[in-house]
């Protein structure tokens, strides 16, 4: 069985799933509008996850959350041939959520509580 790798906003289709090469033109082909939707959602999933994490953990499970997302994210941003403009934006939003997110998990009324 061959597995391709296909997406519905761009144009390039491949079996090839290891191919930096390929892997390159499939981001250079995603229009903005794409790109553009992919922003607020990354700064929402930031937010969810540094408020369960200090809901379930404590402040410095968001943090150490925070720091594993913002890797992550300039790891794939400096890999990938993004607009300019995305690699600007994203670090920020990313950034914003986790902030608001870790600031949400610590004030939060819903705290997890140990039976010890």
């Amino acid at each position: 069985y061959e597995i391709y790798q296909c997406d519905w906003s761009s144009d390039v289709c491949s079996s090839d799933l290891h191919s930096m090469k390929v892997m390159c033109a499939h981001v250079e082909a995603y229009p903005s509008w794409v790109l553009a939707t992919v922003v607020p959602m990354w700064g929402l999933t930031a937010f969810a996850g540094a408020s369960v994490a200090g809901i379930v953990g404590s402040r410095m499970s968001s943090i150490v959350l925070g720091v594993l997302i913002l890797g992550l994210l300039l790891f794939n941003l400096l890999m990938l041939p993004y607009p300019t403009w995305f690699k600007v934006v994203m670090p920020i939003m990313a950034l914003a959520g986790l902030v608001l997110g870790t600031k949400a998990g610590s004030v939060s009324r819903f705290k997890i509580k140990s039976d010890k």
